[in-house]
């Protein structure tokens, strides 16, 4: 993908306050009438703070090895040390609708992914801002986020929703992944989880090893 722009909100979204990361496809130009569809990566919480340096170098090396090169954008915001995903949720959607006024964005395709914190983030987003998600995949669901009715997640609806997670996780036990695909499976014929039988938290190294998540989102697209 192209070189990452750096950029502080505040210069394109009067109301968000994140430092972001953009990755932008290598045959992207503005001038030219092709949209692409968008993700939304949510780091855990050993990313936090506001020097991007680690940030870039964990999305380098773990999510864009086998990210679309020609297909896709990606966005990988950071949240403020000592913060949860929950506290900027408005300002996740803002950069959203930034996003679209400044990039070719297809708006029909927006897709949200993270890890461990962020993979709590990624729920919540969805679970707030569901008119501007296409479909989520919350990886290793942890950061101060458990979900007090497992029901709620019935609200998104039939929205894809592929859950993964590490069976030897000694960070954020399994079995809530589970608990919320039994629920799923009530209501969401587009839910599903993959759990990995060897795999601790890290199980991200797992997921982001083949492009399959990749081609997956972008299978789906939203009605409008």
């Amino acid at each position: 993908m192209q070189a990452i722009s750096y950029m502080h909100n505040r210069t394109f979204a009067k109301d968000a306050h994140l430092n972001t990361l953009i990755f932008l496809p290598n045959d992207y130009d503005p001038l030219v009438n092709k949209t692409y569809p968008l993700l939304l990566f949510l780091h855990g919480s050993g990313e936090r703070g506001e020097d991007l340096s680690s940030l870039q170098d964990w999305v380098e090396q773990i999510v864009l090895p086998y990210a679309p090169q020609n297909d896709m954008i990606i966005i990988a915001p950071q949240c403020p040390s000592y913060h949860l995903w929950g506290q900027h949720l408005d300002d996740l959607h803002q950069l959203i609708i930034s996003m679209r006024s400044l990039y070719r964005v297809r708006s029909t395709q927006q897709y949200v992914t993270g890890v461990s914190m962020g993979g709590g983030g990624t729920w919540q987003f969805a679970l707030h801002h569901p008119q501007v998600v296409t479909a989520i995949a919350p990886i290793c669901t942890w950061g101060g986020w458990r979900i007090r009715d497992a029901e709620q997640v019935c609200q998104l609806g039939e929205m894809p929703i592929w859950l993964f997670h590490g069976e030897k996780d000694s960070a954020a036990p399994v079995k809530e992944s589970k608990e919320l695909m039994a629920v799923l499976e009530t209501c969401n014929p587009n839910a599903k989880l993959t759990v990995y039988p060897d795999a601790d938290h890290d199980v991200w190294h797992d997921v982001f090893a083949s492009s399959i998540l990749f081609d997956w989102f972008l299978d789906y697209t939203t009605t409008t």
